[in-house]
């Protein structure tokens, strides 16, 4: 599960997205967040929503590639990307929280993600083998050059299973 991520480096997103953003660190759920959509274009929607089922409110921030194919609440979505610098995940061993950060050393992290009523969820996979001993799922990372395919609906889902 992602719950926490990163976006620093003022300086790359101004020169490959010509969008100016504050720093920030620990970017958390229901915040506005810069995102990539149709035809590449950068901009901010929330992260998260709520939805009702069974008059209960839910609160949704991420998506199981597993179900995005099969559920009636993303068959309508469109695909994303999130931008990042990287994203954190806590490890909980005798009742504390040990925090990981996960990062490309010189590039951003793009993080797979679904937009629905104009706002955004962040696209979970079972973990890899670096990831697993942490927790069992992890974002689904799309590789830069491998973004306009994942947005465009061109990369098979089975290949991040």
């Amino acid at each position: 599960m992602c719950g926490r991520y990163a976006l620093y480096s003022k300086k790359l997103v101004k020169k490959k997205y010509n969008i100016s953003l504050n720093k920030n660190y620990n970017i958390c759920p229901f915040s506005k967040v810069l995102i990539l959509r149709r035809e590449l274009n950068a901009e901010m929607l929330y992260w998260g929503i709520n939805k009702q089922y069974n008059s209960k409110e839910f609160k949704l921030i991420n998506a199981r590639i597993e179900s995005i194919e099969v559920k009636s609440l993303y068959i309508k979505s469109e695909r994303c990307i999130f931008i990042t610098d990287g994203y954190y995940e806590w490890s909980k061993h005798n009742n504390k929280k040990k925090p990981y950060y996960f990062y490309l050393k010189s590039s951003l992290l793009y993080l797979g993600g679904l937009i629905i009523d104009d706002k955004a969820l962040i696209i979970t996979m079972p973990s890899n083998s670096e990831t697993s001993f942490i927790h069992h799922r992890q974002p689904l990372v799309i590789n830069e050059r491998n973004i306009s395919d994942w947005i465009q609906g061109d990369t098979k889902l089975d290949m991040y299973k």
